[in-house]
C-alpha cells in the first residue's frame, strides 16, 4: 500500500529570484516601520496622528503583507491566479 505524502500532492510553481527579492525587501520594510512605531516617542507621535495618516500607515502593512502573501503563496502552489 502506497500513501502520497503532501509534498508530491502539492505542485510547485518557480518564483522569479526578482520577486522573492522584492519580498524580503517589502519584509525588511515592514520590520523597519514596526520596529520605529515601537519607539516610545514615534509611538506618542503616532496617536497625534489624523485618523487619515494613521489608516494610511496601517494600509502600508496590509498592502505589503498582501505582496508577501501572494508571493509565498504562488511558491507552494496556493496561489489564485
Amino acid at each position: 500500500m502506497r500513501h502520497a505524502t503532501a509534498h508530491s500532492e502539492q505542485t510547485h510553481h518557480p518564483v522569479s529570484l526578482q520577486t522573492v527579492d522584492t519580498a524580503v525587501i517589502r519584509v525588511d520594510q515592514l520590520q523597519a516601520l514596526s520596529g520605529l512605531l515601537s519607539i516610545e516617542e514615534v509611538a506618542e507621535q503616532f496617536a497625534g496622528l489624523s485618523m487619515v495618516a494613521q489608516a494610511s500607515i496601517f494600509g502600508l502593512f496590509e498592502d505589503g503583507l498582501a505582496d508577501i502573501r501572494e508571493v509565498l503563496a504562488r511558491a507552494s502552489g496556493h496561489s489564485k491566479s
